[in-house]
This record gives structure tokens, C-alpha cells and sequence, in this order.
């Protein structure tokens, strides 16, 4: 019986230790019915919540929800307009790259075109110079650029007149074209043989100037206004160019209108040298223009260039 005893006594530690055990653990519970279902909602909600990422990028609210949110993709024009799509900002085309627009500056050698972003962009046009109205310069538009370069002495102005070398039309050049006889050129006019003797002679208003010498200049004493340059003989004297003599004089385009601001722009049909010489602002062929609403311009009635007021269409 000793030995028996001894044999079974280390087996008891063993066999509590194992009974503490069981004893310690819960039984398992199977999940109820519904809990299977709630962890499917959850999974749905995150789903909603990738849509959202979908419609305002990496996970943040639309950018947008109409058009007018979308302010940095600038202003509607011609050839484009801001756009909300699928709550993102874009620009929207609305020409193809290339278009010209309606509105065009006459004579400035660009044309206005949409690019392929929707903007407005200037491009090269060496057909548009601007005619100066000058036939002793040659009106040439180089890649954009315009200039009115000097054309070659003697050649053929005005009526019957020659291009000196300074550009201007004179009626003489010595050599090159010379006056009938028997008047000589003096300064680019074909006057009298009598013109340079430092007299005054019959038909002369001063000195070697009026009749048939060279126009006198301000201040020349005169009995006829076309015995001055300025075309008016006051007091017996000629005297410089006025906005309201009623005549043609100074840099006048027209009868006291133009001249590049001297003088109130003129009247639509008047001549012209540049635009700044018209009211309308638009001076093409050398001819004031009546405005537009294609003209690049803000005139008439226009609240912008070429948009509001009673004939052109609503400006943006």
C-alpha cells in the first residue's frame, strides 16, 4: 500500500491545475441573428463615404454645386466659361482652338483667338496693318509687330507728287523729279523763278512766300488766306491753325476735327490717320467708322466693349 500511495500523490496537482481551468471559461455563444446585419450597415455607410470622396477628391465636400463657385476658372467669354461638373470645378469650352473671335481691332497686325483652355489669346496677323494714310510709307506688319517704314525717295505720291526722303510728299525733288520749267524747286514746292531773290514781289504776301512761292508760314504778313500755310489771312497777317477757323489746317484730319487730340474727334464718314481721331474710336482705310458691336471698342451705347446697350448683346 506504500507504494501505491506514492505512485498516485504526484497526480494531484496535475488534475486540480486542469479542473481550475474548465472551470475558468465561459461557454461560447454563437452571435445573435442581427448582429451579422448591423456589421453589413457599417461596411454600406463607408461605401457612402467613397462616393463622397468621388465627388469632391480625396475624401472632402464638392468644390462646387454651380457655376458661379467655381471663380478660378476665370471669366465667361467667347471661348469659355466656368463650370461645375460632378461638384468639380472646370472650364468649359466653348469654341475650338484656333476660332477668331467676332470682335476684332482693326489694323493692330494680331488676331484675337480661343485656345484650347477656353481663353482669349493674340495671334500673329501680318495681313492687318494700319493704313497711316501716308503714301510715302509702307504700312507692314512683322510677326505681329506693326511699322510704317519710309518708302524710296521719288517715289510716286498724291496726285502728281514724289516721296522725299524723310517720308513726306513733296511736289519737287531735284533730279529725281523736277518741276516744269519755267518754276524751279525750292524746299519740295515748284515755285517761281522769283522765290529766292530775298524781294517781295507782285502776288507774293511776304518775302519769297505766297502766290506762286511756297505758302508763308504764322506771322507773314498776307492779303489772301492762300497765301498762308495755315490757310487763314487775319489782320493782314497769317495766323496759326485753330479748332474753330473752319478750315483744314495744322494736323487736322478734317475741318477743325482730328489731328491726334488737337482738335474734337470727328464724325463718323470724316478722315482719318488714326483712331484717336474719330469719335467712334475706329478709324479704318483712313475713314471714321460708325460703331459696332465687333469693332474692339467701347462706344455708342455699349456699357462694355462690343456688349449692353440697345444693340449689342448683354455683356457677361
Amino acid at each position: 500500500m506504500r507504494i501505491t500511495r506514492a505512485w498516485i500523490l504526484p497526480l494531484f496537482p496535475l488534475a486540480f491545475a486542469a479542473f481550475v481551468a474548465a472551470c475558468g471559461d465561459d461557454p461560447v455563444t454563437p452571435p445573435p441573428t442581427g448582429a451579422s446585419s448591423s456589421t453589413g450597415n457599417a461596411g454600406g455607410s463607408g461605401g457612402a463615404g467613397g462616393g463622397a470622396a468621388g465627388m469632391g477628391g480625396m475624401g472632402g465636400m464638392p468644390e462646387c454645386s454651380v457655376a458661379a463657385d467655381c471663380t478660378q476658372q476665370g471669366v465667361a467669354n467667347e471661348c469659355g466659361e466656368p463650370a461645375c461638373e460632378m461638384g468639380k470645378c472646370v472650364r468649359k469650352l466653348l469654341q475650338p482652338a484656333g476660332m477668331p473671335l467676332a470682335s476684332q481691332t482693326y489694323g493692330d497686325c494680331v488676331e484675337r483667338q480661343c485656345d484650347d483652355k477656353g481663353d482669349i489669346v493674340d495671334a500673329a496677323l501680318d495681313t492687318d496693318a494700319f493704313n497711316d494714310g501716308n503714301d510715302c510709307t509702307m504700312d507692314v506688319c512683322t510677326n505681329g509687330v506693326l511699322s510704317h517704314d519710309v518708302a524710296i525717295e521719288g517715289a510716286a505720291c498724291g496726285a502728281a507728287g514724289a516721296c522725299d526722303m524723310t517720308g513726306q510728299c513733296v511736289q519737287c525733288i531735284p533730279v529725281l523729279k523736277d518741276c516744269a520749267m519755267p518754276k524751279v524747286c525750292i524746299a519740295g514746292f515748284c515755285a517761281g523763278a522769283k522765290c529766292d531773290n530775298m524781294m517781295k514781289d507782285a502776288g507774293e504776301g511776304d518775302v519769297d512766300c505766297g502766290g506762286s512761292c511756297a505758302p508763308c508760314d504764322d506771322a507773314k504778313t498776307c492779303t489772301l488766306a492762300n497765301q498762308c500755310k495755315s490757310g487763314v489771312c487775319a489782320g493782314g497777317l497769317c495766323v496759326a491753325p485753330s479748332c474753330l477757323d473752319t478750315v483744314q489746317n495744322g494736323n487736322e484730319t478734317s475741318p477743325d476735327c482730328g489731328g491726334g487730340g488737337d482738335c474734337m474727334p470727328c464724325p463718323t464718314d470724316a478722315v482719318c490717320f488714326a483712331t484717336t481721331d474719330c469719335q467712334s474710336g475706329v478709324c479704318v482705310e483712313n475713314f471714321c467708322i460708325a460703331p459696332t458691336c465687333k469693332d474692339s471698342v467701347q462706344n455708342g451705347d455699349e456699357a462694355g466693349i462690343d456688349c449692353g446697350g440697345a444693340a449689342c448683346a448683354a455683356c457677361p
